[in-house]
C-alpha cells in the first residue's frame, strides 16, 4: 500500500472515528517529530469506531450543479444505469430485493479485505445522470459495530451492516431504487484495488429524514446561510450537559464542515517530487471527501435554537486532507453530525464520543467566485544553508483560523519532519527558524521546509527548498 493511500484513508475517508475531547482549549504542543507511527496512531483511533451509531438521511436536493468528475465506467446515454463490474467474492446477504433499513450480512474470503477490522464496506452509487456517469461512495455513511464482524463457518470474514436506501451524491440525495443510479458495496481489496459487489435492488421508498438543511446564497459572494430542520442534540450530549455543563463548551452538540466531492489538486512538492506519493495527480478512490480543515468560517450550532439559520462564509477552494478543491469546479457541500457521548466521563478525564452523521446540503458556489491567494511559505536569507544556521521565514496568505507549526523534511519521506516554534492567525508575518543538524546531509535536492497545519491531519499548506551545502 503506498504512503498516499495510507494517508488518504487514515486522514479523510469519512472520519466517521472516536476522539478524545478535553475539557478546556489545549495550548500548542512542544514541536514533535511525525513518524510512521502516526499511521498506526490513526488505524488504531478508526479501530474505536465501534461506538458510532448509524445516522439518517435527508432528502432530495434540488439545486442544480455540473458536475466534473472522473467517470465511473464508460459514458452510458442518460437514463441508463452504468454497468457493475462485480467482484463475486463479494457476497451479500439476503440477496434482496431490500428496503431501505435492512440488514444485511457482507462477506469476502478471509485475507481478501486490506484491512477488514479498520477498513469497513462502504455504501456507493454510480449515478448515470449525466454525459459521464459519477462514482461516489456516501460520505456521511456511519462506522459499522465491531461487534457484528465475526467470520462465519466457512471461514470468511464477515460484517453486519445496515442499508440505506438515500445516498449522498454529487447531485444530492439519491434512492438506490432509482433506474440510473446502482448503488452496492465497495471493500477495499489486499492489491489496493476497489472492488464491488453486485448492484443491491432495493424496492419501496426511502424513509422520511429526521433532519434536513436548506441553503441559499448571501452577500457578500461566498457567504451562505444554511438552515436546519428538525435538528436536535442527541440524547447522550443533552445528558452530559445537565450533569456536567462545563464540559460541553469543548465537547459541542454538533459538527458542522464544509466538504468536497473529488477529484482534488494535490499538496505541492518541492523541485518537482510529488509530496505524498506517486501519481501526484490521481483521482481520489471512490468515496473519497476532502472537508475544510481550516480556511472556512463555519459557527458552532446552538443545541437550544438547532433550527435556527447559520451564516457561513466558504472560500472557493478549500483545503483538507486530500489537497486542494475548487467548488466552482466540483460539487462543495455542508454536512452537519451530532455528537455522541459514548459513556459518562470520568473527572478529570476526556470525553470519548463519536460523529452521528445527520444531513448534508451542497453549496451553490458560482463560477465567477474571486479565488483567494494561497498560503507561501519562503526563505528570505539566499542558498545555499548550513546546520545551525538561523532562517527567517516569510509566511504569507494564511487563513484566520490558521495554527501551525514550521516543519523541516526530507524529500520521499514526509511523514517523518522536524517541526519547530508554532504560529497562529490570519494574514502576512515573519518568522524564524534553525536549520537542525540533520539537515548536513541534505544536498541540493533532498530537504525542505513545510507550513503544516497543526492538529488537522492536513498535509503541507506550502513548502519551501532548502538547499543545503558548503
Amino acid at each position: 500500500m503506498t504512503v498516499d493511500d495510507r494517508l488518504t484513508a487514515a486522514r479523510d475517508e469519512y472520519r466517521s472515528s472516536l476522539h478524545e475531547y478535553e475539557q478546556g482549549t489545549p495550548s500548542p504542543p512542544a514541536p514533535r517529530r511525525r513518524t510512521p507511527v502516526l499511521l498506526v496512531a490513526a488505524a488504531a483511533v478508526l479501530f474505536l469506531a465501534g461506538a458510532l451509531w448509524w445516522g439518517v438521511r435527508t432528502g432530495p436536493d434540488d439545486q442544480s450543479l455540473r458536475v466534473v468528475a472522473p467517470p465511473a465506467t464508460s459514458p452510458v446515454p442518460s437514463g441508463t444505469a452504468p454497468t457493475i463490474d462485480a467482484d463475486p467474492a463479494i457476497e451479500v446477504s439476503p440477496a434482496g430485493p431490500h428496503r431501505d433499513g435492512d440488514a444485511v450480512v457482507v462477506s469476502v474470503p478471509h485475507g481478501y479485505a486490506e484491512d477488514w477490522d479498520n477498513g469497513a464496506p462502504r455504501l456507493c452509487a454510480a449515478v448515470a445522470d449525466e454525459h459521464r456517469p459519477t462514482d461516489t461512495c456516501d460520505p456521511l455513511a456511519a462506522s459499522v459495530p465491531f461487534t457484528d464482524r465475526t467470520r462465519d463457518r466457512n471461514g470468511r470474514d464477515t460484517i453486519r451492516i445496515v442499508l440505506r436506501q438515500s445516498i449522498f451524491t454529487p447531485s444530492g440525495y439519491r434512492s438506490c431504487a432509482e433506474p440510473t443510479v446502482a448503488c452496492r458495496v465497495v471493500v477495499r481489496r489486499g492489491d489496493d484495488v476497489d472492488a464491488s459487489s453486485a448492484r443491491l435492488a432495493f424496492i419501496g421508498e426511502p424513509k422520511a429524514p429526521a433532519a434536513t438543511l436548506e441553503v441559499v446564497a448571501s452577500s457578500p459572494p461566498g457567504a451562505y446561510v444554511v438552515t436546519p430542520r428538525g435538528l436536535s442534540a442527541s440524547p447522550s450530549w443533552l445528558q452530559l450537559r445537565a450533569s456536567e455543563p462545563a464540559r460541553t463548551q469543548s465537547f459541542p452538540a454538533f459538527l458542522v464542515r464544509v466538504c468536497a466531492f473529488g477529484p482534488v489538486e494535490p499538496a505541492a512538492g518541492p523541485f518537482g517530487v510529488p509530496l505524498w506519493g506517486s501519481p501526484q495527480a490521481r483521482s481520489p478512490v471512490p468515496g473519497a471527501v476532502n472537508c475544510a480543515g481550516v480556511g472556512a468560517a463555519v459557527p458552532p450550532i446552538d443545541p437550544d435554537g438547532a433550527d435556527a439559520p447559520t451564516p457561513i462564509v466558504v472560500p472557493r477552494e478549500i483545503y483538507g486532507g486530500l489537497g486542494w478543491s475548487d467548488c466552482a469546479v466540483v460539487v462543495c457541500f455542508v454536512e452537519v453530525r451530532r455528537m455522541i457521548v459514548a459513556q459518562p466521563p470520568a473527572a478529570g478525564e476526556g470525553i470519548a464520543g463519536g460523529e452521528e452523521p445527520i444531513a448534508a446540503v451542497r453549496l451553490p458556489v458560482p463560477a465567477d467566485l474571486a479565488v483567494a491567494p494561497r498560503p507561501a511559505l519562503r526563505i528570505l536569507e539566499p542558498a545555499p544553508y548550513r546546520p545551525g544556521q538561523p532562517l527567517t521565514l516569510e509566511l504569507a496568505h494564511l487563513p484566520a483560523d490558521y495554527s501551525g507549526f514550521v516543519g523541516f523534511c526530507r524529500v520521499g519521506q514526509p511523514w517523518a519532519c522536524e517541526f519547530q516554534g508554532s504560529t497562529s492567525g490570519a494574514g502576512d508575518r515573519t518568522t524564524t527558524f534553525t536549520v537542525p543538524p540533520a539537515a548536513a546531509d541534505c544536498g541540493d535536492q533532498g530537504c525542505y521546509l513545510e507550513l503544516d497545519p497543526h492538529g488537522e491531519g492536513l498535509p503541507p499548506f506550502a513548502v519551501a527548498p532548502l538547499p543545503v551545502g558548503g
